[in-house]
């Protein structure tokens, strides 16, 4: 755990559009460069505001406290929170939204309704699911509220997992 890891100066590829900074925990939207390496199967990145600073493990530390003491707040609300139904979500909701709500339970219908290939239908199961993401609130509320949206929603996420497999909903 004592072996030092080598971090090398990166510029991000054009797909990646932020980082996190394990050191100090900004994201940062498309940094110039980044330090980057692995460790334990895991990727470190420094922004370049922590590199150019310096003191790395000082903030280190500070973030590691700031990590440990929100992690035992949130954990101190296991149990204790009272939510509001999801049905008040719609009454949030501005038009446009429930409108574009409306097209995905469309779009939804029509891509089960069809007897695709399962990686054509994962594909687009992920793609709805990716364009409307902004909704999935008002989507989840939907299938909650009324059993043959919960039932398609269902269908839709399975035909994605059964491709991309369980990691598919994080």
């Amino acid at each position: 755990m004592n072996d030092k890891i080598e971090l090398t100066a990166a510029k991000l590829p054009d797909q990646c559009n932020a980082i996190c900074c394990v050191v100090c925990g900004r994201v940062s939207e498309r940094p110039l460069v980044v330090a980057q390496g692995e460790t334990e199967g895991e990727c470190v990145i420094i922004c370049p505001h922590c590199l150019c600073d310096g003191g790395i493990d000082a903030k280190l530390d500070r973030h590691a406290t700031d990590l440990e003491a929100r992690a035992r707040w949130l954990r101190a609300l296991i149990g204790r929170l009272e939510l509001p139904s999801p049905a008040v979500l719609k009454e949030f909701a501005n038009p446009q939204e429930i409108e574009r709500a409306a097209i995905f339970w469309g779009e939804v219908g029509e891509l089960l309704e069809l007897d695709l290939p399962i990686d054509q239908a994962s594909w687009r199961a992920a793609g709805l699911l990716a364009e409307y993401r902004g909704l999935w609130p008002l989507i989840k509320s939907d299938a909650e509220m009324d059993p043959e949206r919960g039932k398609a929603l269902a269908a839709a996420l399975a035909k994605r997992r059964e491709f991309f497999g369980p990691g598919a909903d994080r």
